[in-house]
């Protein structure tokens, strides 16, 4: 469990549906997300923290539920809201989404160093949200990205580390602040479920209609390459978002995060989506 202005915490899972307090990892700091990957190849699960306008760190695993000291990574005053952990290139790299104005980054993974640091994106953009994910169904891993003030976009990768070829989809003035890729319509591709505040929700159902170009206006509602339905209320404060099956009927459910509204479970009717 990530917090804010008090220690990070592992719950342990009792095999029975309960999860009791395990170690705590990391001091008091402005902690937005976790990633949980195995990111120095042992076999054991560690966990990546990002920090909004301080240290990021890594905590490597021991396997046994505690965490060593943290690894620092990125810059003291980076305003990190979201990060994603893949392999971009073939050898185990990790992704970063900045906030407040700052650039987008990839930290690549160099014998568990990443201090080589490249760009995504304008440099000046305001992220929300991170995900990565083989969006165009060419075997390589594609990051997508939630923002506000401007179209949410994929980023096309070509397997050798760049991101030139993107799309932008949704609407400019959206604020979107999670997103989360999932086979929602069960058609084979990864469709793009999207977290808004001061509007509905958003399911971008793949449709892969971009082409080679990846033309779309950052205005339009949809890109060529997606069809959008939206779900929720049209006022709530979503800040987080995540699918999984869970009632073991094979369709993939969405939950909200919300602020200042009861959080929900949507379920999937599995009816031409």
């Amino acid at each position: 469990m990530g917090n804010d202005r008090t220690r990070n915490l592992v719950f342990l899972n009792d095999g029975t549906g309960r999860f009791v307090a395990g170690a705590t990892f990391g001091t008091p700091s402005s902690t937005r997300s976790l990633t949980l990957a195995d990111l120095d190849g042992d076999g054991h699960t560690d966990i990546l923290v990002v920090n909004r306008g301080r240290q990021n760190f890594i905590f490597p695993g021991s396997g046994s539920g505690t965490f060593g000291d943290g690894v620092p990574f990125g810059s003291e005053d980076d305003s990190t809201i979201d990060g994603a952990a893949t392999d971009l290139d073939g050898d185990g790299d990790l992704d970063l989404a900045n906030r407040d104005g700052g650039a987008n980054t990839i930290h690549w993974n160099e014998a568990v160093s990443f201090e080589r640091v490249t760009g995504y994106k304008t440099g000046s953009d305001e992220t929300r949200g991170v995900a990565v994910g083989d969006v165009d169904g060419d075997g390589l891993a594609d990051i997508v990205t939630a923002n506000i003030g401007e179209a949410n976009a994929v980023y096309f990768g070509d397997g050798a580390g760049g991101f030139g070829r993107s799309v932008r989809f949704g609407h400019g003035d959206d604020r979107s602040y999670a997103v989360r890729l999932a086979g929602v319509d069960l058609d084979g591709d990864l469709d793009i479920i999207v977290a808004n505040v001061g509007a509905q929700n958003a399911v971008y159902f793949n449709r892969r209609g971009w082409g080679e170009g990846g033309a779309g206006t950052a205005g339009s509602s949809d890109s060529e390459g997606f069809s959008k339905f939206r779900f929720g209320c049209e006022d709530c404060t979503t800040h987080g978002v995540a699918v999984g099956d869970l009632n073991g009927d094979g369709l993939p459910k969405i939950v909200t995060a919300n602020s200042g509204a009861p959080n929900g479970v949507f379920g999937n009717v599995g009816v031409g989506r």
